[in-house]
């Protein structure tokens, strides 16, 4: 009796086998290649899409990923498929795809489907969470139909290339599942900002340049989205002062406004309620005097990003010490006043920088080597367009990780240190252009492996070339030495 259920299992097992020898579903492979016939196209991209033994299994095709225990579909991208003459789109062509969870549509410029045969019949596909229809032609029967995909958890809708939309809130209601709806670059109609609080469920949600403008709501719509961990609202024709009830999204860590007409004063809005923040976005708005103590107490901050903005550096008359640490700051043009025209002083207080862009501020000072020093992850730094001035001092140590290094047009004098292409020994960018160095150029530069960009111009330089410069850095691309007192060649004769 034991003999024969060994027996029996064993048929099972080489049952199994032999199902799932080719890889794929039998069926879901020549549903594959119905989609591919159907692209009518003289231009063939599914080269691997083939029934011939060699190409049989069609997990191994282009495009096609499967689930590596059953062999069932699991995602498709299909972005840029569609040939030219092909307006039409059926897709009763995926049902066949019953495990699907990705499908990739966008850059297809699809504008219609075929009759009867429209994107309501994916609601059949219950286990698909994400699908890309970017760079597509969107219109409100497309939208009403992908409001039937209840399964959905990321919706791409960026790039539209039709006129304005207006979402129907009624069906995308409905997708109590959606996490992610991404409409970056995509014409919509405002009111769709007051009646978004019903898809409650949303964690992101990204509306980049959608051409939005007013004032944002008050209470109803957007505020209601208290899940949120992602808002990007930037390069719009957004105005007016921030709306107190977005304090409630207690759970958001990416925040931006950036490029928008937002006016008022930071310290009365709701960001500093605002405790889960990690990314903040406030360039190039109307905001009123910026101070960094409205942000001190946003322990989980990494990121700032507020060029154009006037920032007011209070610590100087107070000791603030912040309770986050930054990964990353942006300030180009926001120091106007003179009190201001110093390295802000809460930088004193940050050891994990890894970007850090001050540029046209008309800082004044010695080159700020202890930023250098406090921040060893440093690897991006501009400081140029400002009033640096005295000769430059590096570090006591390598610094490996710096890659881009500008101070150009600043009043920075006396020679470059001898020890400077030992310092910064991984530099791609270097520009030191518009001071006033002198002096030969130091031997080291030519340790300079990966540097690919190098500006010089405009100082005080003399002597001869040095002849391991463009020897010994062989990834350069550009190299600018003009108006110094330079001589020698740039490559040895032999």
């Amino acid at each position: 009796m034991e003999f024969g259920i060994f027996l029996w299992w064993l048929m099972l097992a080489a049952l199994f086998q032999l199902s799932s020898i080719h890889g794929c579903l039998r069926e879901e492979r020549e549903a594959l290649l119905r989609f591919k016939a159907s692209m009518n196209s003289s231009y063939d991209i599914f080269t691997s899409w083939n029934s011939s033994q060699e190409g049989r299994n069609c997990c191994n095709w282009e495009r096609v990923v499967c689930d590596n225990t059953t062999g069932h579909v699991i995602k498709l991208h299909l972005d840029g498929v569609f040939p030219s003459e092909n307006l039409y789109l059926n897709a009763s062509l995926f049902i066949p795809f019953q495990e699907l969870k990705y499908l990739n549509l966008s850059s297809n410029e699809i504008s219609r489907w075929a009759p009867n045969e429209g994107f309501e019949r994916l609601s059949g596909l219950r286990k698909l969470e994400v699908l890309d229809f970017s760079w597509n032609y969107i219109n409100e029967s497309f939208l009403s139909s992908f409001g039937q995909i209840l399964s959905l958890k990321k919706l791409y809708l960026r790039y539209n290339l039709d006129p304005p939309i207006n979402i129907p809130i009624s069906e995308f209601g409905r997708l109590k599942n959606l996490q992610e709806l991404y409409l970056d670059n995509t014409y919509i109609d405002k009111s769709f900002l007051g009646k978004v609080g019903v898809m409650n469920s949303l964690n992101v949600l990204t509306m980049r340049n959608c051409e939005l403008n007013g004032s944002l709501p008050i209470i109803q719509g957007l505020c209601e989205l208290i899940n949120l961990r992602e808002l990007d609202l930037s390069h719009n024709n957004f105005e007016g002062i921030l709306p107190s009830c977005l304090a409630n999204m207690t759970k958001l860590r990416i925040f931006d406004i950036s490029s928008n007409r937002f006016n008022g004063s930071i310290d009365l809005s709701p960001l500093p309620s605002l405790k889960s923040l990690e990314y903040l976005g406030l360039s190039h708005n109307y905001f009123n005097p910026i101070t960094f103590s409205s942000f001190f107490n946003l322990s989980k901050l990494e990121v700032i990003f507020s060029a154009g903005n006037n920032l007011v550096d209070e610590t100087l008359s107070q000791r603030w010490i912040p309770s986050f640490q930054l990964k990353a700051l942006s300030c180009s043009s926001c120091f106007s006043t003179k009190s201001s025209r110093i390295i802000t002083r809460f930088l004193h207080y940050q050891f994990d920088l890894q970007l850090l862009l001050l540029p046209h501020n008309t800082l004044e000072g010695q080159f700020p080597t202890w930023l250098l020093e406090n921040n060893t992850r440093l690897a991006i730094l501009n400081l140029g367009n400002n009033s640096l001035i005295r000769t430059l001092q590096l570090p006591n140590h390598y610094i490996p990780n710096l890659l881009v290094l500008d101070i150009s047009f600043n009043n920075i004098q006396g020679p470059i240190p001898t020890t400077f292409g030992l310092v910064f020994p991984n530099l791609e960018l270097l520009n030191i252009s518009k001071n006033d160095f002198e002096g030969v150029i130091p031997f080291s530069f030519g340790n300079l492996a990966s540097l690919r960009y190098l500006d010089m111009s405009s100082n005080n330089f003399f002597g001869t070339i040095p002849e391991n410069l463009t020897m010994g850095c062989s990834s350069l691309e550009y190299l600018r030495l003009s108006k110094n007192h330079l001589s020698g060649q740039l490559f040895p004769a032999n």
